[in-house]
């Protein structure tokens, strides 16, 4: 059986461009989603990028792992949560409502969510 699991790039563990080390232009604010206009290069590295190691954390509900990848890629890391579809405490959770919940962000150009793909 093939072990599922999806990846969401955290913001507190994404590697910073070269272009984010730059002064801003004309005083604006710089944005943490260094993912925006990347998209499609941040769901690839986050599907094939080598997994370093594993650790645990101390937030979520279906406790979910920080990934360490090697360092210099586009991300230092990301949160995985190996866990099939079914019902837990009388809810369904699936990792799909994850991927779902990023593609709806993408379509509405919202930018709210991080690339989230199912490896």
């Amino acid at each position: 059986m093939r072990h599922l699991m999806w990846l969401v790039a955290s913001l507190l563990t994404l590697s910073a461009p070269a272009f984010l080390a730059q002064e801003p232009a004309g005083g604006q604010a710089q944005s943490s989603k260094i993912w925006l206009g990347r998209n499609a290069e941040f769901e690839a590295y986050l599907r094939t990028a080598e997994i370093e190691r594993t650790t645990g954390t101390s937030v979520g509900v279906l406790g979910p792992r920080h990934a360490y990848f090697k360092p210099g890629g586009l991300a230092a890391g990301a949160a995985v949560k190996p866990f099939p579809p079914g019902r837990r405490d009388g809810f369904f959770e699936s990792y799909m409502s994850e991927i779902a919940a990023y593609k709806l962000d993408r379509m509405l150009d919202l930018n709210m969510v991080p690339p989230t793909v199912e490896r």
